[in-house]
Parts: C-alpha cells; structure tokens; sequence
C-alpha cells in the first residue's frame, strides 16, 4: 500500500485521549489523533538516532464517538525523602490527608477508536551523507517488528492509561464517511533560539481522511525531513 518508502499502521483501542491544551487542566480531547501522537506511536515500535518518523496521512476508520466522567486527584505527590525515611526509621512529619488536598477534574475522551497511519522514516540531515541504514532499511525493519508484535514499550492512544494495538493495515481498513473541519491540530514540537515551541495546523477531514502538512509547509524556517 502507498508510496514504495511509506508504512501504513492500523492501530486502535477502547479509549484515548490526545489532549487538547486549551482546556488547561480538564483532559478534553481532540476528535482525532494528532500527528504528534501518532508519532509517538511509530517511535513506541521503532526507534532509531537517525530517523524522523514523518507523517503524512491519518484515516479514521470509526465514527467519533464520546465518554465523559470525573476523576479525583489530589494535588501534591508524596515526596521520595518521606519514602524513605518511612522505610528507614519511621516518618515523624506530617501526614497527607487526601481529602484535604483532593480536586475533581471532568474528562472528555473517545472511546472504540481505529485509525491508520501514513507515513515514512525520513533521515536527519546530520545523518543523511553517511547513514548507518537507508530509508528502505529503517522501513523493512520497522514492518518486521509490526508482524512480531514487537515494540521498545507499550504504546498509547495519547495518554498512557490508553492502550494502543497495533497491526499493518489492510485494504478493509476503509475510512469512516465523515468530512467536516477540525480546527487547529499540533502538528509538531520544534526547538527555535533556545526554546520549545508547539506548531500547529489548520486540520480538515474529508471522507475520514486527513492530509497532514509538511513542518516547513506551516512554518518555513523549521522545515526538516
């Protein structure tokens, strides 16, 4: 499928949410998976110094569907040093009450979620004169751990407590009908003068498809593949 150097992975879950940032600390998600995360996914199952996992297309493969609930956290962890000095003697300080210290956040995930993932392992330029593989290569071994079920840790529908499974895609894997815009998506986290900064898109679906942009196409001065 695809492009000869481009990999297309089915992954899905019951639940996920790639968090939307403007909703500070409630965990309210995007409708979709991000690029960002779907990155991380492909990192979760290879890895490699000289590769830059670009994605290029994410399809939908079921309707959005939503799941709210509350959670109770509280909002301090309990230190190390108290840990171990708990261990060690006995702990003479103070204890945590976690009903004083207990805070109520909403969240708003998806639930039975499947996409597929477009895209392909681009060298960094620092590598690119003399690379330990070639793109073809990072790609064959990349699908090799997909049909073992290998992975370097668990991956995540954009939060750990989400589960991802993952498998190659198909021809069955058809994307939902579903066209509308989705507004901004983080596309990618970029360092400029010293500093790290989120990049974001104009995101649309058409027909369960979404196109994602090039880093350079949003923002020119931090084009890299």
């Amino acid at each position: 499928m695809g492009r000869p150097r481009h990999i297309t992975l089915k992954v899905w879950g019951d639940f996920a949410c790639f968090t939307n940032p403007a909703f500070s600390v409630e965990r309210w998600s995007y409708p979709v998976m991000t690029p960002t995360a779907a990155r991380g996914i492909l990192n979760a199952i290879y890895f490699h110094k000289e590769v830059c996992w670009i994605v290029t297309k994410i399809n939908v493969l079921k309707p959005v569907r939503w799941r709210g609930f509350g959670t109770n956290e509280i909002d301090q962890c309990i230190r190390k040093k108290d840990i171990a000095k708990v261990l060690s003697d006995g702990y003479q300080g103070d204890v945590m009450v976690t009903d004083e210290r207990r805070l109520q956040f909403h969240n708003l995930i998806l639930k039975d979620v499947a996409y597929v993932i477009h895209a392909y392992a681009g060298l960094l330029p620092r590598y690119r004169e003399h690379p330990h593989m070639t793109e073809q290569e990072h790609k064959q071994v990349f699908q090799e751990r997909v049909k073992s079920g290998l992975c370097r840790f668990t991956p995540w529908l954009g939060q750990r407590d989400y589960i991802a499974y993952f498998d190659e895609a198909t021809s069955f894997d058809e994307p939902v009908d579903l066209t509308e815009p989705l507004g901004m998506l983080p596309l990618e986290i970029i360092e400029k003068s010293g500093k790290v900064q989120p990049v974001f898109f104009n995101a649309f679906i058409k027909k369960g498809r979404i196109r994602v942009p090039r880093v350079g196409a949003v923002l020119p001065c931090c084009s890299r593949s």
